[in-house]
């Protein structure tokens, strides 16, 4: 029985790597949002260096979005429109490495007016891995920076590493704010 999972497992780790495909910006797409929308689950998105304004969604499939050049050269910008980086992806796992996340104002995820959550990253129950990351610059109600949230209990845990999370307002966690998940 052992034997036949480990089989398993590495029939399926071997088939997701060979399927999987590696996305550039600007070189595939002119934006990162038009390479997350043609990407597969098991994809990974490397973003050059530049300034991109854009608020991304990401609703669906375990992705990776990586920077090519780090978070001082490679910086996602909210425009102050939205949460800069929005993750519904139900029980997926997406990586965010390596940019400076700055300038959104959050997301309204319960139609009530001008109460907003997560500026910078807003995640529903996903396990989301934050690494290498500078969150700066954001403001919502709750969550200035990150805001993790579930409906109802969840066993989802997300992970920060190697970030900074710094001068970022809101009324409640002005750098993390967690909802009915774990954070490591």
């Amino acid at each position: 029985m052992m034997k036949r999972l480990k089989f398993n497992i590495f029939f399926f780790y071997f088939f997701s790597i060979f399927f999987s495909n590696t996305i550039y910006v600007p070189e595939d797409f002119s934006s990162i949002q038009l390479a997350i929308n043609n990407s597969n689950s098991g994809d990974t998105v490397i973003v050059n260096p530049g300034l991109y304004i854009e608020n991304l969604i990401i609703s669906e499939g375990s992705i990776n979005l990586i920077s090519s050049s780090g978070a001082e050269n490679t910086i996602i910008d909210g425009g102050f429109n939205s949460s800069v980086i929005n993750v519904d992806s139900f029980s997926d796992s997406i990586l965010v490495r390596g940019f400076t996340i700055q300038n959104g104002i959050g997301h309204n995820i319960q139609n009530e007016s001008n109460i907003r959550y997560g500026g910078g990253i807003i995640s529903h129950n996903t396990i989301l891995n934050l690494d290498s990351l500078i969150i700066t610059n954001n403001e919502s109600f709750a969550g200035g920076g990150i805001c993790l949230y579930a409906m109802g209990l969840s066993e989802t845990k997300s992970f920060i590493s190697n970030s900074k999370i710094h001068n970022n307002l809101s009324s409640e966690g002005g750098g993390v704010f967690i909802i009915h998940q774990s954070l490591d």
